[in-house]
């Protein structure tokens, strides 16, 4: 390794990567809704589009879209992907 990739005591270069992304917490990969959704697919499936049988899995379906949608309303959407996306040059070193 030459004298230019060393880095000082305590630094830490970062992996290459295609870009930067961030997630919350509060983030999980099931939805809220897709357990329902999923039901109601099966149920379509078995039963045919519109069946009478699948009535009640459209309505919870509804139901669940209804208080997810509104409690996504008035939250704000955290800039924090854009944020590291722009300074992400900065720590990994600009490519030559």
């Amino acid at each position: 390794m030459g004298a230019s990739s060393r880095l000082p005591t305590g630094q830490v270069r970062l992996p290459p990567l295609p870009h930067l992304k961030v997630r919350t917490a509060t983030q999980s990969s099931i939805g809220a809704c897709n357990i329902t959704m999923t039901g109601l697919l099966n149920c379509w499936a078995s039963n045919g589009n519109g069946n009478v049988v699948c009535e009640n899995f459209e309505k919870e379906l509804k139901k669940c879209m209804e208080v997810v949608g509104a409690s996504k309303a008035g939250k704000k959407k955290s800039t924090i992907n854009y944020h590291a996306g722009r300074l992400y040059p900065r720590f990994v070193g600009k490519k030559d």
